[in-house]
């Protein structure tokens, strides 16, 4: 799906009136959210890409003494603890700063327990300095930008799951990429062009409920975006694979009706959905087109992502 504002505006008088965002019903998110995590090879998949890329970056700075990090939606930290344990054992590095930014208070406390441990003196190990940000990424841009000042400049920017929840992706871009330092690298992780989300979104999105941002964005929409920065920027894109056991039973079950919330982003689908809206959206998303059966004949949903990495040739 486009991520055009007229895209994003479009919606069906069958679906708006009745299904609401997901994202407006907090407890159904946590629930839908938390079944996603337990049923599905996301974090795994993302952590054995982060851990092999973050060997090549060790390998690229390995002239360097000094790091310097910005994670931009760093969420509960899972992600930077594994980046920042691998570079902080890299035995050539001295110093390594990290600012991590979150728009969520709740999401940055839970981050600074996580990471809290990093700093400590360690003999051998570089010594980490974390600097929190509880912040839009487009407030702390708009806050050296007000001030007329130069925004700071980092070795390695990362975004992992995160430019779903912009208004703006291609200014995120625009700006992570200003933000790097000569040799830096940008790296984003964000749901494939060919996974079933995407299938479903480009199907059904203008009859799906939406809130202030355009969520159903992919990966290829953002490749696109990427490829409007000019010339002198280098992008590269791999596929992660990655799968969600959503079940058999999408209709009846819990595990299913907070399956299908979570893949169309919608509260309580399988309930209020119309028809012939919920039907056809329950019919595609078990079909051959978005989902596969493994070995348990249970339903495998293409959870499929892409790794985008950026840098100034």
């Amino acid at each position: 799906m486009s991520v055009s504002d007229d895209t994003c505006n479009a919606k069906s008088a069958e679906s708006t009136s009745v299904v609401r965002s997901l994202y407006s019903d907090t407890d159904r998110y946590l629930q839908s959210f938390g079944a996603f995590l337990k049923d599905s090879d996301e974090h795994d998949a993302i952590i054995n890409w982060i851990t092999k890329y973050t060997d090549e970056m060790i390998e690229h700075f390995g002239g360097k003494k000094e790091l310097k990090l910005m994670s931009v939606g760093c969420g509960d930290g899972q992600v930077d603890l594994v980046i920042i344990e691998k570079l902080k054992a890299a035995s050539h590095f001295e110093k390594i700063h990290v600012t991590l930014i979150d728009p969520s208070g709740e999401q940055t406390e839970r981050c600074q327990t996580l990471l809290q441990g990093l700093t400590a003196p360690e003999s051998g190990k570089a010594q980490v300095s974390l600097t929190f940000k509880t912040t839009s990424f487009e407030d702390y841009i708009a806050g050296y930008e007000g001030e007329g000042g130069e925004l700071p400049k980092y070795d390695i920017v990362y975004l992992v799951q995160m430019l779903y929840y912009v208004k703006s992706p291609f200014s995120v871009l625009e700006n992570s990429i200003r933000s790097l330092e000569g040799t830096g690298r940008l790296f984003l992780i964000h749901v494939s062009g060919h996974s079933g989300y995407a299938k479903v979104w480009k199907k059904f999105g203008p009859r799906l409920p939406q809130d202030d941002n355009c969520n159903y964005t992919t990966a290829d929409d953002i490749r696109e975006l990427a490829d409007k920065l000019g010339s002198h920027v280098q992008v590269d894109q791999n596929e992660i694979t990655s799968t969600f056991v959503i079940g058999s039973d999408l209709k009846s079950s819990l595990n299913g009706q907070l399956a299908v919330d979570f893949i169309v982003e919608a509260a309580h689908f399988v309930e209020k959905a119309p028809e012939p809206l919920k039907g056809e959206v329950l019919e595609f998303i078990a079909s051959d087109e978005c989902s596969k059966m493994n070995e348990k004949g249970e339903l495998c949903f293409n959870n499929n992502l892409s790794a985008i990495t950026m840098y100034v040739r």
